[in-house]
């Protein structure tokens, strides 16, 4: 390992490297072309988008439900940029990200060892998640977590999803999680059932061995904390659309089965039909 003295700084309170500041206490982003992502105009083609979601490689954790925002900027075509169609949502989210950016929080450092809490906010179709530690009597965030589901997530209920987007925020804090006690905050009681049940099977049991190696402290709470908890996740979903999943989630059982059935019926292509 080398050191070049002229790139280096010693004696520092803060130091700005990669577009971040990094104290003792937080780490914060500070983007050198912030005023130009600011001002910059809604992109006319994909590779326009490209490069604008680009900016933010290097934030998601900074920016809370990142990817519910950035979901119906990727899924733009050229056709549809250039016909001017169905942007509404997209736009929304543009400017959206550009303001999270411009208002993005400070992190601050975990200490091993100690206690942590996460927040989890599950909808039909995204989840949201803040990982904090408590310092000082007051939780602040280290990192914001968030997936939008596809595929057989999205036939999975909240209460499910729930436990996907732990298991989610578990792997992406690995590092800083491990080997410390973490105190979750959820809406449903899948996860307090989970430890308890003595009738598992499926699925379920291997969610439960994924998390049995963790010290965890479940919290049911119909009211989660708002000051560390995502907004507006359940607003943010209307923003993103594909195909399989409904604009109005199914509420009631016939309902359901209702989608499902459809689902599978074009999964199998046109039906015809024939006669005995």
């Amino acid at each position: 390992i080398t050191i070049s003295l002229p790139k280096s700084q010693f004696g520092k309170r803060c130091v700005d490297f990669l577009s971040h500041r990094a104290s003792r206490e937080c780490l914060q982003a500070t983007p050198r072309n912030l005023e130009s992502v600011l001002e910059m105009p809604f992109p006319e083609t994909v590779k326009g988008v490209q490069m604008f979601v680009g900016c933010f490689v290097h934030y998601h954790r900074f920016i809370d439900s990142f990817a519910t925002l950035a979901a119906s900027l990727y899924e733009l075509t050229d056709a549809q940029l250039a016909q001017k169609v169905n942007l509404e949502s997209a736009k929304r989210s543009f400017y959206l990200l550009k303001q999270r950016l411009a208002n993005a929080p400070m992190l601050v450092h975990p200490q091993k060892m100690k206690p942590f809490v996460s927040i989890l906010y599950v909808c039909p179709w995204a989840f949201g998640a803040v990982i904090a530690w408590e310092r000082n009597g007051v939780e602040s965030p280290t990192r914001f977590v968030s997936k939008v589901f596809k595929d057989a997530g999205v036939w999975y209920t909240d209460s499910e999803n729930e436990v996907l987007a732990l298991l989610k925020v578990l792997d992406v804090g690995l590092h800083h999680l491990a080997g410390s006690k973490v105190t979750v905050y959820a809406r449903y009681s899948t996860l307090k059932w989970l430890f308890q049940s003595m009738s598992l099977r499926g699925t379920v049991v291997q969610w439960v061995a994924m998390l049995s190696p963790w010290d965890l402290t479940i919290v049911q709470s119909d009211e989660v904390p708002r000051q560390l908890a995502v907004f507006g996740i359940d607003e943010l979903g209307v923003l993103y659309f594909y195909p399989g999943r409904p604009t109005n989630p199914p509420t009631s059982a016939e309902e359901i089965a209702d989608v499902y059935l459809e689902a599978i019926f074009k999964s199998f292509g046109t039906l015809r039909s024939c006669t005995a």
